[in-house]
């Protein structure tokens, strides 16, 4: 739906109004004009109510020529940057009166529009550098595409790994040239989507969170690592890492594989093909979510939930005696400290009666694990699947697990 308005607020087709634009002809609706904006909300109230829709993608909403002409009797010069702004704001206000919680995307933007975008979209040509300069612009929510246009498969599988760990993560599947390189291109493609899909699903307690915390104070999810380390000089040269609020650094525990690494100086770490290197803050504690949650199903459907089903605290490696704590967005706070001897992790203020499991560093098994005063048992880790409380250990990744299930 777009349409571009001559100087009378017509809905453009009249002569000499030029439909452009990219990659097709389109237009824009005339936003200085009361009608049409009047229009244009009649338009969105049926999608969001008699359709149920609860957000969308807005593209566009830059492409003004320089010889349009608005109601207003402003030039496409005039307007060329305002145009965005007005986009945003009008829709936003819009969806305010019709469905609050309406979450729409943007590609476009201005000064201002920062108040009146909940997500912002980099487009296809996203790197490292455009997420961390638009959290500094203060657009606190931003994903990429996953451009799937070239035929470079390493390319598309680092441009996957790098969406993944962003709180939108969106493959672009259309108008693709025939042999271009995609989630489906071949097995390898398509088993490596799924494997940072689930990685990106499973991290959704922590976006939530985080995205609470960006919609109350403005702090970008994505972070230039001077917003959390002003005191290092070091932190304001960083140009190809960035953080992931406080505690994930994707660019110091080695989130693979537990390692853990000196500070204080550079790290040269391997980034296989089908892995990207990921640091967490020594000590910490994180909330995650099974990889195989389907988000998208209804509430009903079991495996749908995101924070009111089974819940994971992983607790990552610290070199000393170390306390950390994260509090999640409902109002749970998870407290961890570990010394040479002991791991203890405490859970308060939840509003809802979890299944838990917890994920520990341990070299070796540990001679008790308790959970609520009560001694769990060691158990194959096949019983948590048939949901049984208990302990293991998984040699895999250097860690112990210990699950309790509600009855």
């Amino acid at each position: 739906m777009h349409y571009i308005c001559d100087y009378h607020g017509v809905i453009a087709g009249t002569p000499g109004i030029d439909l452009l634009r990219e990659p097709f002809a389109d237009g824009d609706i005339g936003f200085t004009n009361p009608k049409r904006v009047d229009w244009w909300e009649q338009q969105l109230r049926e999608i969001l109510i008699d359709y149920s829709f609860d957000g969308w993608m807005e593209d566009c909403g830059e492409w003004v020529a320089d010889t349009d002409r608005f109601f207003s009797g402003k030039t496409g010069r005039q307007m060329t940057n305002l145009y965005a702004l007005l986009d945003h704001e009008i829709r936003c206000e819009i969806c305010q009166r019709a469905k609050p919680h309406e979450v729409g995307f943007v590609r476009s933007g201005y000064a201002g529009s920062q108040g009146y975008t909940r997500v912002a979209w980099g487009g296809d040509p996203s790197v490292v550098p455009a997420g961390v300069t638009a959290g500094l612009s203060g657009f606190a929510v931003w994903g990429p595409g996953i451009n799937g246009n070239g035929y470079s498969k390493e390319l598309w599988i680092r441009w996957l790994e790098f969406g993944a760990l962003k709180p939108v993560i969106r493959d672009d599947p259309w108008d693709k040239p025939a042999a271009a390189i995609n989630l489906w291109y071949d097995s390898e493609t398509l088993d490596l989507f799924r494997r940072y899909a689930g990685l990106h699903i499973s991290l959704f307690p922590y976006f939530y969170t985080y995205a609470g915390e960006a919609a109350k104070t403005g702090l970008p999810i994505i972070r230039h690592p001077m917003l959390e380390f002003s005191e290092d000089p070091q932190a304001y040269k960083a140009e190809e890492e960035y953080l992931r609020v406080k505690k994930l650094l994707v660019g110091p525990v080695d989130y693979w594989a537990g390692e853990l690494f000196t500070g204080g100086g550079d790290i040269r770490m391997p980034a296989p093909l089908d892995q990207i290197p990921i640091l967490m803050r020594a000590g910490s504690i994180i909330p995650i979510i099974s990889a195989e949650t389907q988000p998208l199903a209804a509430d009903t459907v079991e495996g749908s939930s995101t924070l009111a089903g089974s819940l994971t605290w992983r607790v990552f490696p610290a070199p000393q005696p170390y306390r950390d704590a994260f509090a999640l967005c409902d109002g749970a706070v998870a407290t961890v400290y570990q010394d040479a001897s002991m791991i203890t992790v405490q859970v308060k203020n939840s509003p809802v009666a979890h299944d838990y499991e917890v994920i520990v560093p341990a070299t070796e098994s540990p001679r008790e694990v308790h959970a609520s005063g009560k001694t769990l048992q060691k158990i194959d880790s096949n019983d948590h699947r048939t949901r049984e409380s208990g302990w293991w250990m998984d040699p895999k990744d250097n860690t112990v697990r210990g699950a309790v299930v509600r009855r």
